[in-house]
Formats: structure tokens, sequence, C-alpha cells
């Protein structure tokens, strides 16, 4: 592990035994937090982190709730009928 690495790995674990995370952190959970998928500890980690970010976090939250809710907007997709055939064949096997 070259030590840029090492370096990173120390600070990500040194930052959440200091109840914080950092910006990399906060990325990878803003799915699972913006899904209410995220367990409360982690939940209230990152929302800590969003409201004192000075970095990209904040715009990249918006940005992603902002894309979520277009695409809501926008409604369904209707699904190709061989897509669905072929899904519903998978689901026989599985069901047996």
């Amino acid at each position: 592990m070259n030590g840029n690495r090492l370096y990173n790995r120390a600070m990500g674990a040194m930052m959440r035994l200091a109840g914080m995370l950092t910006c990399e952190q906060a990325a990878a959970h803003l799915s699972e937090f913006l899904d209410g998928e995220l367990d409360p500890r982690t939940a209230r980690l990152l929302e800590k982190h969003l409201a004192t970010c000075k970095g990209a976090c904040p715009d990249l939250a918006d940005f992603e709730r902002a894309l979520r809710s277009a695409l809501r907007a926008r409604g369904a997709a209707p699904v190709p009928p061989r897509l669905e055939a072929r899904v519903q064949e998978i689901l026989k096997t599985y069901r047996g």
C-alpha cells in the first residue's frame, strides 16, 4: 500500500472515530441516504457533514436530489415486452 493511500485510510478511520465523515465517505453514502436506507448513526454523520462541508458535497447532494426529482416527475418508462417476458421466466424458475 502506498503512503498516500495509507494516509487516507488512517484519516478516514480517525474521522469516523471522531464522529465525522470524509467527503469521499459522504459521497459513497449519498444514494443510500436519499433512499432512506442508511442506519441512523451514519445518516446523522452524513447530515452533519453536508451541513458543515466547505467542499463539493453539498452541491453533489443538491444535484442528486434534483436529478431524482426530475426522474420521478418524468414517470416510469415502459418495460420492453421481451425484457418483461424474460424476467417472468426467471422468476418462475426461482419460485419453483
